[in-house]
């Protein structure tokens, strides 16, 4: 829940180990709208970074939530740990 309005500078995300053998794409969304599409490669720990420039502001009450659409198979590989998502303002 977004507790005041915001323009995001940059949207990004960070793991605290890698995944490996595919990559974790995640969906982070404004309420039940997409906001952004966020790729960690496999063997990284940071995703691609988006531009606040080329998202929407956040109101105050917006609910934002991230879903996680794809990791790597268990056999084939792991999906990383300690996913932090940041929306830096």
């Amino acid at each position: 829940m977004v507790e005041a309005p915001r323009s995001p500078r940059d949207v990004f995300a960070v793991l605290n180990q890698a995944p490996m053998g595919g990559a974790v794409t995640l969906e982070v969304r404004r309420g039940p709208a997409l906001y952004c599409s966020l790729t960690v490669a496999s063997g990284s720990t940071v995703s691609n970074v988006v531009n606040g420039a080329t998202v929407a502001a956040l109101a105050a009450s917006d609910e934002v939530t991230v879903d996680i659409v794809s990791v790597p198979p268990g056999a084939a590989g792991t999906p990383g740990r300690d996913l932090t998502v940041v929306i830096r303002t």
